[in-house]
């Protein structure tokens, strides 16, 4: 097993590499916010001060931001005839500061306190909560966990949540019903997909790690650990 300053090394790497520098994406994005300002209704055939071009650049820089960060998890499914679903352009992400995020976790009993922590929640054009998804890393002695989890929160939006409820196998600790199996690994060397069931509610989890130890992270997310 890696030494732990490595594992940190390169988990450093991993997150920053997962959240690029607004100057980087600015300039990558530039064209597409230019774009957005000279197709603005309100834009006046006038010159327009620097700091007022400033602001509007940023205010479509943060409105494109919302954007990128809820198209990962705008996944299509089958429709069902006649149910109501959500098209890509009809969703739009917000990000949540921390205390909110904790609250969506301990709502399944989660206690962990993450590190690298980022939650957003995903919207109609309505106004209308559709999913929060929030994601952070976790480390034990001997082990490192990248979380996802996503929290389902209308049926009509187009979430692929196939993968976990095909789940068979499940373990039952206390009020905890747990579905799980293993997944694809996409950061680390092994990968775990769980749907929790928690007093009602319910969270799609999918866990990047280190370890093949399923019975350490049952322990970890239902507060059994020794």
């Amino acid at each position: 097993m890696k030494n732990i300053k490595n594992i940190k090394k390169e988990i450093k790497q991993i997150a920053e590499k997962e959240t690029p520098q607004f100057q980087s994406w600015l300039q990558q994005n530039n064209q597409r916010i230019n774009d957005q300002l000279n197709n603005a209704p309100f834009r006046r055939q006038t010159v327009t001060k620097p700091n007022r071009l400033a602001k509007w650049a940023i205010a479509c820089a943060c409105m494109m931001i919302f954007v990128v960060v809820s198209l990962p998890f705008v996944l299509k499914t089958t429709q069902t005839p006649g149910s109501p679903t959500y098209e890509n352009s009809e969703v739009w992400g917000l990000l949540i500061d921390d205390e909110k995020s904790y609250e969506y976790l301990h709502s399944i009993g989660c206690n962990l306190t993450l590190t690298y922590l980022n939650g957003h929640e995903s919207y109609t054009q309505d106004n209308e909560l559709v999913l929060a998804n929030i994601r952070g890393h976790y480390e034990i002695v001997g082990d490192y966990y990248i979380f996802n989890f996503t929290f389902l929160l209308n049926d009509a939006y187009p979430f692929a949540k196939e993968s976990y409820e095909s789940l068979t196998e499940k373990v039952v600790v206390g009020d905890y019903t747990i579905y799980y199996g293993e997944g694809k690994a996409s950061l680390l060397k092994a990968a775990y997909l769980l749907k929790i069931q928690y007093k009602g509610n319910v969270c799609y989890l999918h866990v990047d790690c280190f370890e093949r130890s399923l019975e350490s992270l049952i322990a970890l997310l239902t507060n059994t650990q020794n």
